[in-house]
């Protein structure tokens, strides 16, 4: 009995390591799509949760509720405008730590943000941590926090 449950454990680790693998990618993939849709402006509703929470290096600096993502788009597009920001880029390195449990997630990936500040070229490295909800339909961003360096504007 001993020797069947034990094995019947390891099954079931080796099992769960193998879904994380193929969480990490799905993940991944839903982050990639979050920060390409970010940076082209696009509607991020098929990408978070319907109350999801940001922390970011502008102001207001936290964006949480239903209308969080949105608002979040816009404040960083004023930012940009007032500070003369252009050509905004995000480049993430791969994820430095994972963490699944059921339908949640967590991951934490390096980042270079690029962007011309008034014509002059700006770079900045930190990281981001994302917190992710799994649904039906694939996972979804709950929460974003971008931690860097010193803010240039």
């Amino acid at each position: 009995m001993k020797i069947t449950t034990l094995a019947l454990a390891g099954a079931l680790v080796f099992g769960a390591q193998s879904a994380l693998a193929a969480d990490t990618a799905g993940m991944m993939k839903t982050i990639n799509g979050f920060i390409d849709a970010s940076l082209a402006g696009k509607p991020l509703a098929g990408l978070v949760t319907a109350s999801p929470s940001m922390i970011d290096e502008v102001p207001p600096y936290h964006w949480s509720g239903p209308g969080a993502a949105k608002a979040w788009m816009a404040d960083v597009g004023a930012w940009a405008r007032t500070n003369g920001v252009t050509e905004l880029g995000v480049r993430l390195g791969a994820p430095t730590r994972v963490e699944q449990t059921g339908s949640h997630g967590y991951v934490v990936t390096p980042a270079v943000v690029t962007y011309n500040q008034k014509g002059k070229a700006e770079r900045e490295e930190g990281a981001m941590v994302f917190a992710l909800d799994r649904r039906r339909s694939g996972w979804r961003v709950a929460s974003l926090a971008w931690t860097g360096g010193a803010t240039k504007p």
